[in-house]
């Protein structure tokens, strides 16, 4: 199986890369030239940022990819030029969106994939975000609304929330347990909930759909169950000499209220994801961070 991966060498994009590179599968890892430190004959890197890559580019001639993962696609342009250089040498494409790009509608209750296919979204962000995330969300939207519109492309559209975990380069996992965050959580509502995905769990889940040959034109929320901020209070209470170790402020707070419907993962991946309060405690208490 050939599978070709855009954004494999930082976080669960890494990971996931290390596990498909012990299988007998040829992997095509496109980046801007950083190295992966995994030394595996399988693995053919190609350094070149893929908004460099034309159609006249000799890199993916006459090879057909079983699977493309594509990690780091930030506007429609980068799929564009993706698809009309591989054009229809591929048989699945799986794509890491976002759960922000339901944005306000997340806010009010919790909301399915079915909302996102009937448009139910805000698109007037009446609450107020900062100019980055109304760019990503609208960027990832793009993308979303172009391949499901794809007729002849079998796409996985996967909407992550903040992953927890291990070797966070955007410090979401920090920010969850950094000490003056913490006290900031007095500004929310006891009852308020926050959501988010563990990385170990979130790689599983991929790992199953790169396998899996029987995946069509899907979209699916990945994320654990919301907790209240009150239930967070009292794990971390229960943990305050490990709370007092974690220096960093994300660059992406996670924001309350996030409560995509998991329902369809819970059908699709049993046993893939631990318990929402186990997370939690986990990260804590095993210096995961």
């Amino acid at each position: 199986m050939n599978i070709l991966i855009l954004g494999g060498n930082r976080y669960f994009g890494k990971s996931v890369l290390k596990i498909l590179s012990k299988k007998k599968y040829k992997i095509f890892l496109v980046n801007r030239g950083l190295k992966t430190n995994l030394k595996n004959k399988n693995i053919k890197h190609i350094k070149i940022d893929r908004k460099k890559i034309n159609k006249d580019s000799k890199y993916f001639k006459n090879i057909y990819f079983h699977k493309v993962f594509d990690n780091n696609a930030y506007c429609l342009d980068d799929v564009k030029n993706l698809l009309s250089i591989i054009k229809n040498n591929f048989k699945h494409y799986i794509f890491t969106s976002s759960s922000i790009t339901y944005l306000d509608l997340h806010l009010k209750k919790k909301v399915t994939e079915n909302e996102w296919h009937k448009g139910k979204y805000s698109s007037d962000f009446v609450r107020k975000f900062k100019a980055r995330e109304i760019s990503y969300a609208k960027n990832k939207r793009a993308i979303e609304k172009f391949l499901i519109n794809q007729k002849k492309i079998n796409y996985t559209i996967l909407r992550i929330p903040a992953v927890l975990g291990k070797n966070d380069f955007s410090s979401k996992t920090k920010n969850l347990i950094y000490f003056d965050y913490y006290k900031n959580f007095s500004k929310f509502n006891l009852q308020d909930k926050i959501q988010f995905i563990y990385k170990e769990n979130l790689i599983r889940i991929i790992v199953k759909i790169i396998y899996d040959t029987n995946f069509k034109k899907k979209s699916i929320n990945i994320a654990n169950d919301p907790i209240k901020v009150q239930t967070f209070y009292k794990i971390l209470d229960k943990n305050k000499r490990n709370k007092n170790k974690f220096l960093k402020n994300s660059e992406f707070p996670i924001p309350k209220n996030t409560t995509i419907c998991n329902s369809k993962l819970k059908n699709m991946f049993k046993n893939l994801l631990t318990p929402t309060q186990k997370v939690v405690k986990k990260v804590l208490t095993s210096n995961e961070v």
